[in-house]
């Protein structure tokens, strides 16, 4: 019996380490690395040139600018599509389905090796719905929430990113981002909005308001809150669709 009982002992440990690693997410160290070589490189400040398009925020308390068209910064707007699932599983049971995803940046073109720049994910729209329409039930909101979980496809993401050149891990970026933590004070706010129509495409010139607290990955190797984004701004003038 008690051979046995020393048997069953054996199997439960074993299954213990076998969960432990299964729950332990992998880190790659490279990664961990890079991550904390990007973070003691980052200069948060304000170039003293300055642009019509710009977003400017106190970022940890620090002065932070980047304004299109100034130190490589450049203003984008991009309609994307991809596919998402109702919850985090994918199954027979859960299947995807295509969304399109709207996002704003100002970001290096090209990019350039850890630098940081502003990226702001709208909400997940579908596949099939007109752009230009979509905005404009956006816009027509003044609040909007700010996603604090993945699971939140119908809220704004805002990330501070920076990418990794090398050849064995190009276009792999680094996010700091309101998605891994609390967003309760947090907010996106559209101060004005104007749809402009020249020559047949549709453009829109925006100011937003942007405030929230940004949070490590914890698969680089640090967890928790990094810094706040406070006093945002964002002014862009940027083409939503062209003529058809």
């Amino acid at each position: 019996m008690k051979k046995l009982n020393s048997i069953f002992f054996l199997i439960f440990i074993i299954f213990l380490g076998c969960k432990k690693k299964i729950e332990e997410p992998f880190q790659d160290q490279y990664l961990l690395e890079t991550y904390q070589s990007f973070l003691d490189g980052m200069i948060l400040d304000c170039p003293t040139d300055t642009s019509e398009f710009y977003f400017k925020a106190k970022i940890n308390g620090q002065e932070t600018c980047y304004y299109d068209g100034i130190d490589g910064k450049n203003l984008y707007f991009s309609i994307t599509s991809k596919y998402t699932t109702v919850s985090p599983n994918t199954s027979t049971a859960n299947p995807s389905y295509p969304v399109k995803s709207a996002t704003l940046s100002m970001l290096n073109e090209p990019f350039v090796q850890a630098e940081d720049f502003i990226h702001i994910g709208f909400p997940d729209f579908a596949f099939e719905r007109d752009t230009v329409e979509y905005l404009d039930s956006i816009f027509a909101i003044e609040y909007h929430q700010v996603k604090s979980e993945l699971e939140e496809p119908d809220r704004f993401e805002v990330e501070l990113r920076m990418i990794d050149l090398v050849k064995e891990n190009a276009g792999v970026y680094f996010p700091i981002s309101t998605r891994f933590g609390n967003q309760d004070d947090s907010y996106i706010r559209f101060r004005n909005v104007e749809q402009i129509r020249e020559f047949g495409h549709v453009y829109y010139s925006i100011e937003m308001e942007v405030v929230c607290s940004l949070y490590h990955w914890p698969q680089y190797g640090k967890e928790g809150l990094w810094g706040k984004v406070e006093d945002g701004i964002f002014v862009a003038k940027f083409l939503a669709k062209y003529k058809e």
